[in-house]
């Protein structure tokens, strides 16, 4: 999955952040759309997570009871 806003070097592409600025932050991401929950960085990220896992258990070469995830920051 990658990261949306982030982009990496790795992957194809870039995965815009569609919420775009979001109020006043640090710089990084931790506080980014902190001061609403439909904008919260973090909140959006873990559910991209979530929707990753349920689209790769659809699909005809996985068996959808063994599906782990790993990953590195």
């Amino acid at each position: 999955m990658d990261t949306r806003g982030q982009g990496s070097g790795w992957s194809v592409g870039d995965t815009p952040d569609a919420a775009g600025p979001s109020g006043p932050q640090v710089p990084g991401m931790m506080t980014k759309g902190i001061t609403s929950k439909e904008t919260y960085y973090y909140r959006r990220l873990f559910t991209d997570g979530v929707r990753a896992v349920h689209a790769a258990r659809t699909l005809s070469m996985v068996d959808p009871a063994r599906v782990a995830v790993t990953g590195g920051s």
